[in-house]
């Protein structure tokens, strides 16, 4: 980033921090993003320009909190958090219609409903689904760029998939010697790294999720940052050496 960058960067996460101790244990405050006087008659566009307003926020917390050198790290994950809380939206389902996720998500569950497969329960960090209504459709084909995050499951004796509901905050496990030539030097990158939900050692990381539209290579998922440093997440880890 640039001085003046890091600079207002600085500065903002001062400011939040002297607030966030200067306040009275338990007492209420405002989610990011949040507005007390929101229009309900025009909910949909404001909600449209938070979102936006949101992530270039969630992608400059998410270089500072990669960087252990940084004086305002550990603010800037609790600002993370608070976020991603803010920027939740409710499954609007069945029996779990209240439960959050992350508004990366709405759009893959709208498609995973219209297909037959069913919210079977939750806990904190995932979303459980039963497929098993599902027949002539492939749900995977259906995720599309989220397929990476379908985990085959038995629960009770029973096949389920579980889903992150956020996805903007997952474990990786880091690759060295990224061959990826231009876009590696391009990036300042050597490292990238790939999604490793079932490792608990694995680091969990803030990841910048990619649309289809944007000019990376296509086995890109995403990017993430560490120390500092971006780097990207892929799909696979061919041609890739991990570190372990």
């Amino acid at each position: 980033m640039s001085s003046d960058i890091e600079q207002a960067l600085d500065e903002i996460l001062s400011g939040v921090n002297a607030l966030l101790e200067q306040a009275p244990a338990g007492s209420p405050r405002p989610l990011p993003g949040a507005s007390a006087a929101l229009d309900h008659s025009n909910a949909s566009d404001t909600r449209s320009s938070v979102l936006t307003d949101d992530s270039e926020l969630l992608s400059l917390l998410a270089v500072t909190a990669s960087d252990s050198r940084r004086a305002h790290q550990h603010v800037a994950q609790r600002l993370l958090l608070r976020l991603l809380t803010a920027r939740a939206v409710t499954l609007g389902a069945g029996d779990l219609a209240s439960l959050t996720i992350s508004p990366l998500l709405s759009g893959t569950v709208s498609r995973l409903l219209d297909i037959g497969a069913r919210p079977d329960h939750s806990d904190a960090v995932s979303l459980f689904w039963d497929f098993s209504g599902v027949s002539g459709v492939d749900p995977v084909r259906v995720v599309g760029r989220f397929a990476c995050l379908l985990c085959p499951v038995q629960k009770e004796g029973r096949a389920l998939v579980a889903m992150p509901r956020f996805p903007e905050r997952l474990r990786v496990r880091w690759l060295d010697h990224f061959d990826g030539k231009s876009t590696a030097s391009t990036h300042r990158s050597q490292q990238a790294a790939v999604i490793d939900q079932d490792n608990l050692s694995a680091e969990l990381v803030t990841i910048l999720w990619l649309t289809k539209m944007s000019f990376v290579p296509d086995q890109w998922l995403g990017v993430t940052f560490r120390d500092g440093q971006l780097c990207p997440v892929l799909h696979v880890e061919s041609r890739h050496t991990s570190r372990d």
